[in-house]
C-alpha cells in the first residue's frame, strides 16, 4: 500500500497539535524518520547543533565573560544546548581565545563547585559525610590494584593521553604564562615538562629531571657529547603477554662515541625486574647501568648545591 501524500500545511498542523513526530507519523502512515527530516527541511524543526540568529547574539554578548569565569556550563544550561556545541559555535564566531590563561581555573572551578553544592542536594546523598578508614583503605587498594595490574601498553597509552594534554596546554601559553606556570606549578610536579639545555621535554619525575641536569651539567663541561631522552624504545617480539617492550630513560653519548643507556630507578619493582632481564636477554649488545637510590643521593649531595634549579623529592 503507497504511503499517502501529505500537504506541508498538514503536517506541520498535526505536529503542532500532537509535539511529537512519531505521532504525527502514525495519523498519516508515515515513516517518524521521513516525517523528521521534512520537519527539519520546513525549518519547523530546529537541529540542536544549529544556532538561530538570536542565539548567535547571546553567544556574541555573555561568552567571553562566562568563559573568562569557568561558568560554560552555566550559559550552556541558559540556552539549552550541550557545552561541546556552546563551546564549538563560539569557535565558528571567533569567540574564543586559545591564549587565555588557564592557570586560575582551577580555584574558580572549585568555587562554582562549593557554590553548586551549597544550593543544591548532593547527587549521590552524601553531603556532609566522609568516607571510612575502612573503606578509603579498601579503595586504596582497589587503585593500586588496578594499576599495578594494567599493561605496559596501558600504561604507555595513559602517559600518551597526559603528555599530549600537557603540550597542547603549554603550546598555548605565551612565554609570560610559561614562565609563571613553572614557577608557580612545576615544584608541585612529579611529571611535567621542563626545559633543560635547550630542549623542552616531558619527564616522568622529578628524579629523571634532575638526572637531566646532571648529564647537561657533564656535557657543558665537556665530559659526554650529549644526552637523549627516551630516544627508543626496545622489543621483545618473542614475548607474547605481559612486558614486551622497554624505553630507557636516557641514552647518553660518551666523548668516544659510545653509547649507554642510563634508567634511573629508585625503587625496584617486579615489573622492573622483568623489563631489566628481557632487555638483557633480548638485547644483549645494549650497554644499559640502572641509577639506583643510593647512586642518585649521591650524585643529588655534590649537585644539589650547584644547581639551583635542582628539584627536591621525587
Amino acid at each position: 500500500m503507497a504511503a499517502k501524500r501529505v500537504s506541508d500545511e498538514a503536517l506541520i498542523e498535526s505536529y503542532a497539535r500532537t509535539s511529537s513526530v512519531w505521532k504525527s507519523a502514525e495519523e498519516f502512515g508515515l515513516c517518524g524518520q521521513s516525517v523528521h527530516e521534512r520537519l527539519t527541511k520546513l525549518r519547523i524543526i530546529i537541529p540542536m547543533n544549529i544556532f538561530t540568529p538570536e542565539q548567535d547574539n547571546l553567544l556574541m554578548e555573555y561568552y567571553e565573560a562566562y568563559a573568562e569565569e569557568g561558568r560554560l556550563d552555566e550559559l550552556a544550561r541558559i540556552m539549552a544546548r550541550n557545552k561541546t556545541f556552546v563551546a564549538t559555535r563560539a569557535r565558528q564566531l571567533g569567540l574564543t581565545n586559545r591564549k587565555r590563561s588557564k592557570l586560575y581555573l582551577g580555584p574558580i572551578a572549585s568555587a562554582n563547585a562549593k557554590r553548586w553544592h551549597s544550593e543544591n542536594e548532593h547527587p549521590r546523598g552524601m553531603l556532609g559525610k566522609t568516607h571510612s578508614p575502612e573503606e578509603k583503605s579498601r579503595m586504596s587498594a582497589r587503585s593500586k590494584k588496578r594499576w599495578a595490574e594494567m599493561t605496559l601498553e596501558q600504561l604507555e597509552a595513559h602517559g600518551n593521553v597526559l603528555s599530549q594534554r600537557n603540550h597542547r596546554r603549554w603550546n598555548l601559553m605565551s612565554e609570560e604564562e610559561r614562565r609563571e606556570f613553572q614557577s608557580h606549578s612545576i615544584r608541585g610536579w612529579k611529571a611535567g615538562w621542563r626545559e633543560i639545555g635547550g630542549q623542552r621535554v616531558y619527564f616522568r619525575s622529578r628524579w629523571e629531571a634532575n638526572y637531566a641536569r646532571y648529564l647537561e651539567w657533564l656535557r657543558l663541561r665537556g665530559q659526554i657529547a650529549k644526552w637523549e631522552h627516551e630516544p627508543e624504545t626496545f622489543w621483545f617480539l618473542k614475548i607474547l603477554r605481559g612486558t614486551r617492550s622497554y624505553l630507557p630513560d636516557f641514552r647518553v653519548t660518551e666523548n668516544s662515541g659510545i653509547q649507554i643507556y642510563h634508567e634511573v630507578k629508585g625503587w625496584m619493582d617486579d615489573r622492573s625486574r622483568v623489563k631489566l632481564q628481557r632487555m638483557a636477554k633480548y638485547h644483549p649488545h645494549i650497554r644499559l647501568t640502572v641509577i639506583e637510590s643510593k647512586t642518585y643521593k649521591s650524585i643529588e649531595k655534590t649537585m644539589k648545591p650547584m644547581l639551583p634549579d635542582w628539584e627536591a623529592g621525587k
